[in-house]
């Protein structure tokens, strides 16, 4: 049987996909951060996997902890 929805990760990467496309209206030394902040939201996407939370709020979510985690290591 199939899936009768998409992954998490699939879903992270429907919002990286949508935030790509704003790319020309981004400034290019922004673009780098923007990548980082996809990828850290990818870094957690499997936390979707066990839990009923909104894509687009896992996505914040994801990127604010990877941030935070960080920023207690420094």
């Amino acid at each position: 049987m199939g899936r009768n929805s998409p992954s998490s990760r699939m879903e992270i990467e429907q919002i990286a996909s949508e935030i790509r496309k704003f790319y020309r209206l981004i400034p290019l030394e922004d673009r780098e951060l923007i990548e980082d902040l996809i990828s850290r939201a990818k870094e957690m996407a499997y936390l979707g996997s066990v839990t009923n939370l909104d894509p687009y709020f896992l996505f914040l979510l994801s990127v604010i902890i990877s941030i935070k985690k960080e920023k207690q290591f420094l």
